[in-house]
């Protein structure tokens, strides 16, 4: 079974990248602040094993908590950032596709007539006509002059 293109499948692609980088960053600096609690926990215990008098106050624990929040942030960045340079790369190829996509105009093939063409000046060339630029070496191509391509007129 073939499936048929949809060129719009790279823009969803894209756009749902863009939106899992802007959870994971979220995600991300949550989950570095809530896994720092445990780590004040262990804190905690080893001052108190340490010395069974000696308290570890909130000043700890506020600290532990921002830099997890902060760890978590910076590490989620980086992943969104991975995250957001792909999307680029397929809106690049989105963009790739519609520069070069080229309609063939009604005018340049009429059954029962050759096709016509149009020679690029600098690398010889052939294209239809109504082609803009040479696809080999991007040179401008003239306009067509009527008539061309036909055997009878």
């Amino acid at each position: 079974m073939a499936t048929a293109y949809d060129p719009n499948v790279l823009q969803k692609y894209a756009d749902k990248l863009y939106n899992d980088a802007n959870r994971l960053v979220f995600l991300s600096a949550t989950i570095g602040f809530l896994l720092s609690l445990p780590a004040f926990g262990v804190l905690a215990a080893v001052v108190y094993m340490r010395s069974p008098r000696a308290e570890v106050g909130a000043g700890w624990l506020l600290f532990l908590a921002l830099a997890g929040l902060a760890l978590g942030w910076a590490w989620g960045r980086g992943k969104a950032f991975q995250l957001r340079l792909e999307a680029q790369r397929t809106l690049c190829q989105v963009q790739i596709e519609q520069n070069t996509r080229r309609p063939v105009p009604a005018a340049a093939a009429t059954p029962g007539e050759p096709p016509r063409q149009l020679t690029c000046p600098k690398c010889a060339n052939s294209f239809p006509a109504g082609t803009q630029f040479c696809g080999y070496c991007g040179t401008p191509l003239p306009a067509a002059p009527p008539g061309l391509g036909r055997a009878s007129e």
